[in-house]
C-alpha cells in the first residue's frame, strides 16, 4: 500500500513539474502563436517533460526522505544538499529555457546536456 502511495505522489510531483515548466517557458516567450493548442502540447512534449524530470526526481527523493530516514539532523542534512540540488537544476533549466527555441533542429534535452 505504501509503493503505491509514493508512486502517486511522484507522478502526481512530475505531472505538477511538467505543467510549471511549460506555462513557465510559455511565460518567458511570449509568442501570439502559443495561442493554439497545437503550439501548447508542442511546448508540453518538447519542454516540460524533458524538463520536469530532475525537479520531480528531488522533490520525490525528498518525499521518500521524509517517510524514512528518522534520525533528524541527517535528515536536515540530505534535504538542504537536495533543496541545494533543486535551486541550480531549476537554474540551469530557465536558463536553457530562456534560450531554447521549439523552432530548433536540437532538442530541448539536447540544450540541456550541452553544458556538459
Amino acid at each position: 500500500m505504501g509503493n503505491k502511495r509514493n508512486v502517486t505522489v511522484s507522478l502526481l510531483i512530475y505531472v505538477f513539474s511538467t505543467i510549471i515548466l511549460s506555462c513557465w517557458y510559455i511565460v518567458l516567450h511570449r509568442y501570439e502563436e502559443l495561442i493554439n493548442i497545437k503550439s501548447i502540447i508542442k511546448v508540453f512534449m518538447n519542454v516540460g517533460f524533458i524538463g520536469a524530470i530532475v525537479p520531480a526526481i528531488i522533490f520525490s527523493l525528498i518525499y521518500y526522505l521524509l517517510k524514512k530516514v528518522s534520525n533528524k539532523l541527517l535528515l536536515t542534512f540530505l534535504i538542504f544538499i537536495l533543496f541545494i540540488i533543486l535551486i541550480f537544476s531549476v537554474y540551469w533549466i530557465t536558463v536553457n529555457m530562456v534560450f531554447y527555441h521549439i523552432g530548433d533542429a536540437k532538442s530541448f534535452l539536447q540544450s540541456l546536456l550541452e553544458i556538459f
